[in-house]
């Protein structure tokens, strides 16, 4: 009940202290001009520190905004976003599936929109479980802030799993108003479509609902009637007769489209969940993995579905991207991204991507490494970039919150991609002050989204991450043993190319150039003893040692440090050296000095050019107002962030690798085989310094029977870490070799050896 009561002060935005940011969208991408309805987003504070901030959509009535009812919708789930009522049920708008591609959709206007006989308010569904309804009703909340409204009659509306919440919802303004409490509202009613009640009656009737539509037989619902005692949800395994029937209802009914068992039934490349006793919204829509070209036409079948908005607009219209505060005064404000695995999100793992930098943005994981799109280059100009669906995505298998399959994704530190601060003071940051806001985001996270809880935690991240991700980890592990709540359900932990060691990584780059041809043998030698094998502490007065890295210097300068394969970009500044320092433009190639005279038309392809596609799209206006950017919060965005005020205070992690080991927390680290920012030499140097016994030696992994790297797994019981190269991978390997790094991570987080 607790989370419930949470939820209604969140979704009502009755207890908020504040809206930060309130903005009338007069245009939205895919609609040919103005849009002619009203249509308000904002973002509200909630929680005694406001630390949730949650954001609305709020669309005025087109009939007569005045005297029409106000109608707060809660999309059900939980967990499915607004826009799904927004799009597809009863909003104002929804797709021009006649003008529609897969990367630029379309919008026209919805003419059985409620919009046109309601004022409705569009709430997503609650991050903010787990915090107590706070009883406050001085603060400011969202009826004060629109009092041309508070005389308006009232409903509280929603469907599917909006069917628990919404009551409870409607009681609690009702107990408010019998209360005296001010701003006093002027309730008139709910309602609900095809709301989710009891839990166990709504799914027990689906096999009578089964038996009525003829989809099982007379014979077939009679014997499991009888065998089961008319419960079908909490089956008694020893009792063969029933668990038999309902494997044969079963199998009657899971090629079936439960939403609308008249409509076609898609094609998923993965196994969709049947009936299993248990409520599960996958049953319904998780925007599975299709099989089906997404432009081809379905066929549409009559009869009003799960949200009957959606399949029967006329007669019910008859019938009636964000930001977690961090910090004491939570004046850092981190920008995330949140994907849920497309495969089984209730069991998938939970893992918070950090991508590296530092201030590199997640967008550049999102885009060009392991996130559910990427740019659709072939259809895509300078100045106008496309998506389209990225085949290999890991949040197939993962959730992400961008972490991860639920994959979330951070802009981490503050001052990277869209992530803001209100104190300038919070700008000045370093390695530990960067794991601690981490961690605190994760805490925070977790605590408005407790249904993740009991997913398997892992924290992931490429690059400079390998310094903050086993710190994080590290917090997490500590937390858990002090008994702090929420506790979490750490797992492990995922580092590709990562820096560990910051003297042994650099340092290593010599060896690797020897070992991949692009120096000679006596050059390496000669280098090797002059310099006693530290290329990165030099004695200048050592002539010998000064002299040998000039040559491999100039062997190395003008090649593409990240994937030694492929061109290197001409720029217009000269690049840096082999830096004794952790210098992020080794590896940021999206430089503005870039030489080249169009991207349409480059005399020679560079990676580099690639990157460029995300400036042009997430300095886009309109994609910043899809995403709900708060405006004026960043001055322009960009990739990688290298004007940060950032100081490296931790030069070395393996310490803390050995500590996570011995707490067993399961770990995997790859690197992409042709990598000479952060060279596998280097990484496999400091993993064999942890004297872990060698449980599976060096072998190859393939993928469709092509080697596509090499593994090994080594054992400190009762942890295992997991160590692989990609072969022909880079820095970025996902970025590099897509398929194998999603064959990879797949593998490991089923617990098969890679």
């Amino acid at each position: 009940m607790k989370w419930s009561l949470a939820f209604l002060g969140l979704a009502l935005c009755l207890l908020s202290r504040s809206v930060l940011s309130q903005t009338v969208i007069k245009t939205l991408p895919g609609f040919p001009g103005e849009l002619p309805f009203y249509l308000e987003t904002g973002y509200v504070g909630v929680g005694d520190l406001e630390d949730v901030q949650m954001f609305y959509c709020f669309v005025k009535s087109e009939r007569s905004p005045k005297d029409d009812p106000l109608v707060l919708w809660i999309t059900g789930g939980p967990g499915c976003s607004t826009l799904s009522a927004i799009l597809y049920e009863i909003g104002p708008s929804t797709f021009n599936y006649k003008n529609l591609t897969p990367s630029r959709p379309t919008l026209k206007v919805n003419e059985y929109s409620w919009t046109k006989v309601a004022n409705i308010i569009f709430v997503d569904e609650p991050v903010g479980a787990g915090f107590s309804y706070a009883n406050n009703w001085e603060s400011y909340n969202w009826l004060t802030l629109h009092p041309e409204f508070l005389s308006n009659p009232l409903y509280i509306g929603g469907d599917s799993y909006g069917g628990f919440i919404n009551p409870i919802v409607t009681l609690k303004v009702a107990e408010g108003i019998e209360a005296g409490l001010e701003p006093i509202m002027n309730l008139k009613g709910y309602l609900l479509g095809n709301p989710v009640t009891n839990l166990q009656r709504d799914e027990n009737s689906r096999v009578r609902f089964a038996y009525l539509k003829a989809l099982i037989s007379e014979e077939l619902y009679k014997s499991a009637d009888k065998n089961c005692n008319g419960d079908f949800i909490n089956v008694n395994e020893s009792n063969a007769a029933c668990v038999d029937d309902l494997k044969i209802v079963t199998m009657c009914l899971e090629k079936l489209d439960i939403a609308n068992i008249l409509e076609p039934n898609c094609l998923y490349s993965t196994p969709k969940s049947t009936v299993d006793g248990t409520w599960d919204p996958s049953l319904l829509n998780r925007d599975p993995t299709f099989l089906a070209s997404p432009q081809l036409p379905g066929v549409w079948c009559r009869g009003g579905g799960h949200t009957a908005p959606e399949y029967k607009p006329k007669e019910c219209f008859a019938m009636i991207d964000r930001y977690i505060g961090v910090g004491e005064l939570e004046d850092v404000q981190l920008f995330y991204y949140f994907v849920e695995s497309e495969r089984s999100p209730e069991d998938d793992p939970l893992v918070l991507w950090l991508t590296g930098g530092p201030g590199c943005s997640a967008l550049s994981g999102l885009l060009y490494e392991i996130g559910p799109f990427t740019i659709d280059y072939g259809n895509s100009t300078r100045w106008k970039p496309t998506l389209r669906l990225n085949p290999f995505s890991w949040t197939k298998v993962i959730r992400i919150d961008f972490f991860f399959p639920f994959w979330a994704m951070i802009n981490q530190p503050v001052g990277t991609g869209f992530s803001y601060s209100n104190n300038w003071e919070s700008y000045n940051i370093n390695d530990n002050v960067s794991a601690a806001k981490t961690y605190e985001f994760l805490r925070k996270w977790l605590k408005l989204h407790p249904e993740f809880l009991s997913n398997p935690l892992y924290i992931a991240g490429d690059s400079y991450s390998g310094i903050i991700v086993p710190m994080v980890t590290l917090q997490v592990a500590e937390a858990n043993k002090a008994g702090l709540k929420p506790r979490m359900n750490l797992e492990g932990y995922v580092l590709g190319n990562p820096l560990t060691n910051v003297h042994n990584d650099y340092n290593s780059r010599v060896s690797f150039a020897h070992l991949k041809a692009l120096i000679s043998e006596q050059l390496y030698e000669s280098a090797n003893a002059d310099c006693n094998g530290d290329y990165i502490n030099v004695n200048k007065n050592n002539v010998d040692c000064v002299n040998d890295l000039k040559v491999v210097t100039e062997c190395l300068e003008n090649l593409y440090m990240a994937n030694i394969l492929e061109p290197n970009c001409a720029y217009a500044t000269p690049k840096s050296k082999m830096a004794d320092v952790w210098d992020s433009s080794l590896i940021d190639e999206d430089r503005r000095l870039l030489l080249f005279p169009s991207l349409e038309s480059p005399r020679v392809w560079c990676r580099s050019y690639n990157y460029l596609y995300s400036y042009a799209w997430a300095s886009d206006k309109m994609v910043q107002d899809a995403l709900h950017i708060r405006e004026g919060t960043i001055e322009k965005w960009v990739r990688c962030n290298e004007t940060l005020s950032y100081t490296h205070t931790v030069k070395e992690v393996i310490d803390i690798h050995k500590e996570l080991i011995k707490r067993g927390v399961r770990a995997l680290i790859y690197s992409g085989d042709h990598d000479m920012v952060i060279p596998y030499v280097g990484t496999q140097a400091w993993i064999d310094t942890l004297n872990l016994t060698i449980y599976q030696y060096w072998h190859p992994w393939f993928v469709d029977g092509q080697v596509a790297g090499y593994a090994t797994l080594y054992s400190y019981l009762p942890s295992l870490l997991t160590y692989a190269t990609v072969k022909g991978g880079g820095h970025t390997a996902p970025e590099y070799k897509p398929r194998e790094c999603f064959a990879m991570i797949n593998r490991w987080f089923d617990y098969y050896y890679i």
